[in-house]
């Protein structure tokens, strides 16, 4: 699969069999994408003795298609040589290749072509440097494909280091990707739906990993059951984020940044029949995540 907007260079592996002199010598190599309605070719390069190369064209979608436009693609060193399009549902259709037929003038695969990938929202936007952490990634025009893919890339551009991981596709406009262990650091969570073209990034892309945090104890250790008690937890590694919190077995409540030692809540109003009950307190940066004081 890739963009409407074409430039995707698309590699095909034969065995060496299928590739006779006739085309490794041709100077009329084509990739041929068939539409329903039309045929757009593109020159094909013979890169090695089991690869072929060829770049994707611009398209538009159909009128009646707002999501996907399929093409089937060929191999031959004849432009435009006519081969049936196979008829199939177009969101059945996925980058993996369909078999390879016997005779070598014109090898098949489908290619699927989509609007590009947006992310317009990732929670949570931080996670640890120990990674694992689960981020519900919003946008449009995800894809269930096997080439699903999260990028986690620095800041800083081409120099800075990438990290990959497989997208979980839940919808054309939610995908699940999971943080890998990773350098602390500021990134952007791209998708792609093939592996090679990733969405742009920016704001609502920004990511943080912060180093690991060790709370280790809490401070008063008692309150009132109506709330109200300023709670001080004391550790290492804090860091001033948004969705700092505190947890007070299952309610949370807003946190405040003190030092990378410390931090203070407000406990919360806890109901109770009974005259003392023991609650779990935890903390957490980026409002997912929780960790107990040892």
């Amino acid at each position: 699969s890739g963009p409407l907007s074409g430039g995707t260079e698309i590699w095909m592996a034969f065995e060496t069999t299928q590739l006779d002199s006739t085309f490794e010598k041709s100077e009329e190599l084509h990739c041929n994408f068939m539409f329903v309605d039309e045929t757009i070719s593109v020159p094909a390069r013979y890169t090695s003795e089991n690869f072929l190369t060829c770049v994707s064209p611009p398209v538009t979608l159909a009128a009646d298609n707002q999501h996907l436009q399929s093409a089937f693609v060929t191999i031959s060193n004849l432009v435009g040589l006519p081969v049936e399009v196979p008829s199939q549902d177009v969101n059945e259709i996925s980058s993996s290749t369909f078999g390879y037929p016997s005779s070598n003038e014109h090898m098949s695969h489908v290619f699927v072509f989509h609007p590009p990938v947006k992310v317009l929202k990732i929670y949570p936007r931080s996670g640890s440097e120990n990674g694992d952490v689960i981020i519900t990634v919003s946008g449009v025009h995800f894809l269930a494909s096997d080439e699903l893919t999260c990028r986690f890339w620095g800041v800083q551009g081409d120099n800075s280091p990438a990290h990959g991981a497989p997208g979980v596709f839940i919808s054309h406009e939610l995908v699940y990707c999971t943080q890998p262990s990773m350098t602390v650091g500021d990134y952007h969570v791209q998708v792609s739906n093939n592996k090679i073209d990733y969405s742009i990034s920016g704001i609502t892309s920004h990511y943080i990993v912060y180093p690991s945090i060790f709370p280790s104890k809490i401070e008063p250790v008692t309150g009132t059951q109506v709330g109200g008690t300023n709670v001080t937890i004391f550790g290492s590694g804090f860091v001033n984020l948004e969705e700092l919190a505190c947890r007070f077995d299952d309610i949370v409540v807003p946190a405040k940044f003190l030092s990378t030692i410390s931090i203070s809540c407000i406990s919360p109003a806890i109901s109770t029949n009974q005259k003392i009950r023991k609650v779990d307190v935890a903390i957490s940066l980026n409002g997912r995540d929780f960790y107990n004081p040892e």
